[in-house]
């Protein structure tokens, strides 16, 4: 979460939506400070009158973005990803430790999924779902944190004008972070056009197709 007293705004980093490059361009031009964790969502009580956005983004786009990511743990962070720790000493030991975690997570065996029906597949991703602790659907994000204004992902750097705090005739340059993986051209329904991924994407994010407005 990046927070502003100055502006009078808190911002939510759902994850695949951009969070990387937000984060970067709130802490450079809008006096954007850290607070918690990346994907932060639990607004603290004293910015609860501030202005609170996130960005979100389409689910068939998420998937794919997440399909191709490479994770922290793939190899070891650049200069320029480790940048934004370096003012806070305490984040970077944090993140050390997150590196550590998720290593061991990566080296366990995983089960194969060619052995779950389809059936099953949506099932489980429903289930999941269910759990008060699971914050991947962009609609978690959304509703705990109280968030007041929403960015398409789909429309950056456009829509950063219609942020309250950002003057639309001299908006900053918008850093657009590359991903952290090499994505194939084309869209989901080219990559995954012989697949039922489709059926699992909208049993896993169903509340984000009905509560942020995107159509299947």
């Amino acid at each position: 979460m990046i927070i502003s007293d100055l502006y009078r705004y808190a911002y939510i980093g759902i994850p695949r939506a951009g969070s990387k490059s937000m984060n970067h361009w709130l802490m450079e031009h809008f006096d954007g400070e850290w607070y918690g964790g990346h994907h932060q969502y639990q607004v603290p009580h004293r910015v609860r009158d501030y202005f609170i956005f996130a960005v979100i983004r389409n689910p068939y786009e998420r998937w794919v973005s997440g399909h191709y990511a490479v994770t922290w743990d793939d190899h070891a962070p650049t200069d320029d990803e480790l940048q934004p720790y370096r003012s806070k000493p305490e984040r970077l030991i944090k993140m050390r430790k997150v590196l550590a975690a998720a290593q061991k997570q990566i080296q366990r065996p995983a089960p194969e999924q060619s052995v779950l029906s389809l059936e099953q597949r949506k099932m489980s991703a429903r289930e999941r779902n269910k759990r008060e602790d699971h914050l991947i659907n962009q609609a978690r994000f959304v509703e705990r944190s109280g968030v007041r204004m929403a960015l398409y992902f789909e429309r950056l750097p456009q829509c950063l004008s219609e942020l309250p705090f950002v003057d639309s005739l001299q908006i900053p340059p918008f850093p657009n972070h590359p991903e952290r993986g090499i994505r194939p051209t084309g869209d989901f329904f080219e990559q995954f056009a012989d697949t039922d991924e489709e059926e699992i994407v909208w049993a896993h994010a169903e509340e984000d197709f009905r509560l942020i407005g995107y159509s299947r």
